[in-house]
């Protein structure tokens, strides 16, 4: 773990200790800690930007709300967020990249096979 995931997970951290631990911005700390571990790129970011006080977990959870407000548009109940729509609010409040797809793209490598170095493939052993 890098120092800039350490960084912005102990902030996150720091910051749910003031939360009640069932609440929604405590839950946006957990999505941000997961996006953290997940991408270096993105900690270095949010590890600046939830030192500021209009960006802490209860600012992205009002930008949350306020998403979800925008999707009601005079309907009567209430509305749930997914997690997608919800990376999505975060990723744009706090100028996160994209989150990077599941599948990675193949790479030739010189032997002319789209396998890494390293990587055994039990296909090989069968005839």
């Amino acid at each position: 773990m890098t120092e800039f995931q350490q960084r912005a997970i102990a902030e996150i951290e720091k910051q749910q200790k003031k939360l009640p631990e069932y609440s929604t911005a405590y839950a946006v700390g957990e999505q941000l800690k997961d996006i953290c571990r997940n991408e270096p790129a993105s900690a270095e970011l949010l590890a600046n930007d939830l030192q500021v006080k209009e960006m802490d977990l209860t600012h992205a959870d009002k930008k949350i709300y306020e998403y979800g407000k925008t999707l009601m548009k005079g309907k009567s109940g209430q509305l749930g967020l997914n997690a997608m729509a919800v990376d999505k609010v975060l990723r744009d409040f706090y100028k996160l990249p994209d989150k990077p797809s599941a599948q990675q793209p193949t790479v030739i490598h010189e032997s002319g096979s789209g396998r890494r170095p390293g990587i055994v493939d039990l296909n090989d052993f069968f005839t």
